[in-house]
């Protein structure tokens, strides 16, 4: 039986689109929130999820030396908060990317929380594969699908 060519050109087109790997993370549940596990450019890192986050916020001892972009105020629940912009890589898993984050003092949160908390991982890095899923029973965090 022959091929038509368009339907063999069509058929190495689709298997040539790269597909997004999953990257599937342990979690660790507290009552602070729920905690993954990273790395900010290269350093070990505890970050809250936040959903409500467009963007990740850091402590600012994981940028130091890194340039500003913008100097910004922030409301908190502390009250005003002087934080800055700038870029930093979020390592997850064996996967990385540099990202925009908000760096600024968190020291409470860690106090609240009992734990070391290094920031909050926001949405900018939560969808850049397009999806995320949480599994509570499973204490995992899926990127992508």
């Amino acid at each position: 039986m022959r091929v038509p060519k368009a339907f063999a050109i069509l058929a190495l087109l689709v298997l040539a689109i790269p597909t997004l790997a999953q990257t599937i993370l342990p979690i660790e549940l507290n009552p602070a929130g729920i905690l993954v596990h990273t790395k900010i450019n290269g350093v070990d890192a505890t970050l809250i999820i936040d959903t409500g986050a467009p963007v990740t916020v850091v402590s600012p001892r994981f940028v130091k030396g890194i340039p500003v972009k913008q100097k910004i105020n922030i409301n908190t629940g502390d009250g005003l908060v002087r934080a800055t912009v700038r870029s930093a890589e979020i390592g997850l898993a064996s996967e990385s990317a540099n990202v925009t984050v908000v760096a600024m003092p968190i020291d409470n949160v860690s106090e609240r929380a009992g734990t070391k908390i290094d920031g909050f991982l926001g949405m900018n890095v939560l969808g850049k594969k397009g999806s995320f899923r949480l599994d509570l029973k499973a204490k995992t965090l899926t990127l992508g699908e």
